[in-house]
């Protein structure tokens, strides 16, 4: 008998299946009857080391296909996404640009942290060279072609590289210095619920980063009365720790289950 809901979890840069530790966890507990969802990995052209020559709007076209599916193939009314690290940039695109985003009941954002703002702090001088070469690149109409070997780790085109190291690129959905306008343009127009999952530990974001200023801009941002935002002070970017990740599943149950009262 098919199952009604179903979350489906978008990757981060260079993840694929099963790669992140509370995936197998939280599947089994959403699982249970009284929960009654089925869940949904997709692998998408971005995931491992796809995402260099990728965009969010190809994998926003992709995932629209799989809500498609879900929907028309296999009787999946309620669908919510899940996404990790750069999943997460997908989730809030794919709500904002996606074909079929109002067929989306709602999005979770776990670990989403600013590519910008850890490239400048982990290698600013050879972060902003690359940029230039990006940009000089882009202003020459070759936003597709390939960067040097040596700019990232994974085959990136000029265009991905500057969407997601530089400031104000497609990417750029998380950065603490953001400006205001910008910010609300991102999240306040977002319809549907989100639960926004924050890691106080999180090794991807630099220790100049307020995370609890960040927390409270996330709720700032948002009106909607069954939003959620979450910063678990102990828990690093991909929740590794199990204690950590028993939270983070009951939040999603806890999260799912005010959907649907």
């Amino acid at each position: 008998m098919a199952i009604p809901d179903i979350p489906g979890r978008i990757n981060g840069r260079a993840i694929g299946r099963h790669l992140v530790a509370y995936v197998t966890p939280l599947a089994s507990r959403l699982g249970l009857e009284n929960n009654g969802y089925s869940f949904v990995q997709p692998i998408l052209s971005s995931s491992y080391h796809g995402y260099g020559t990728s965009s969010l709007q190809s994998d926003s076209d992709q995932i629209d296909l799989l809500v498609d599916y879900l929907r028309e193939r296999r009787g999946k009314m309620r669908i919510v996404l899940i996404g990790h690290s750069t999943g997460a940039q997908d989730v809030i695109w794919f709500l904002h640009h996606g074909r079929l985003r109002k067929q989306v009941h709602a999005g979770i954002l776990q670990g989403p942290v600013s590519d910008n703002e850890y490239a400048l702090w982990m290698d600013p001088d050879g972060t902003q060279r690359w940029l230039q070469i990006a940009e000089a690149l882009i202003a020459d109409g070759k936003d597709q072609a390939l960067m040097p070997r040596e700019a990232d780790p994974a085959p990136i085109t000029a265009y991905r590289y500057r969407s997601l190291y530089g400031p104000n690129g497609d990417d750029d959905m998380f950065t603490s210095t953001m400006g205001a306008e910008r910010w609300d343009r991102l999240y306040a127009p977002i319809e549907c619920p989100l639960l926004i999952y924050l890691s106080g530990q999180d090794e991807y974001v630099p220790p100049f980063v307020d995370l609890h200023a960040l927390h409270k801009r996330f709720v700032k941002s948002r009106n909607n009365p069954l939003d959620c935002c979450i910063l678990d002070a102990q828990a690093n970017h991909a929740i590794e720790d199990p204690v950590e990740r028993d939270r983070f599943c009951t939040a999603v149950e806890s999260f799912l289950s005010s959907l649907s009262s």
